[in-house]
């Protein structure tokens, strides 16, 4: 009995870590600044996971937020987590079985003088839904 146990606490516990991102398969070299801006989305139904505990590190390099109603939340882009490739930890809402973490982009800025695209052509990440190569589905 024991055993069984013991076997279904070991799955349990490797069924967790599936869910679990790295630092570095989410932020990456296209993701610069201080921060970095994240959308966290349900799995299946792609709609905003709001008000939901997300961490990345360990011990005193640990930071936590909570996502926004939209399912916003911005971690800090420091080295560490980068050198650490540290865990992503999101605890999931009662009901969501998996999740998909998104790099929002930056807000276009105001500028006047901004180059715009030509007109007839759209970005490849407009071409993709606005996901490109920056999430990671879990």
């Amino acid at each position: 009995m024991s055993r069984l146990f013991s076997g279904v606490v070991l799955l349990s516990m490797l069924a967790g870590c599936a869910l679990r991102p790295r630092f570095n398969e989410v932020v990456n070299a296209k993701t610069s600044g201080p921060e970095v801006k994240l959308a966290l989305l349900d799995a299946t139904s792609l709609q905003p996971l709001p008000n939901v505990k997300v961490e990345v590190g360990e011990g005193r390099a640990r930071y936590q937020t909570t996502t926004d109603a939209k399912g916003h939340f911005t971690l800090p882009n420091k080295k560490n987590y980068a050198d650490d490739n540290s865990l992503i930890v999101v605890s999931l809402p009662t009901g969501v079985r998996g999740y998909q973490l998104t790099v929002v982009p930056p807000e276009p800025s105001l500028n006047e003088n901004a180059p715009t695209e030509a007109p007839g052509r759209s970005s490849s990440a407009a071409a993709d839904g606005g996901m490109g190569d920056d999430v990671t589905r879990l």
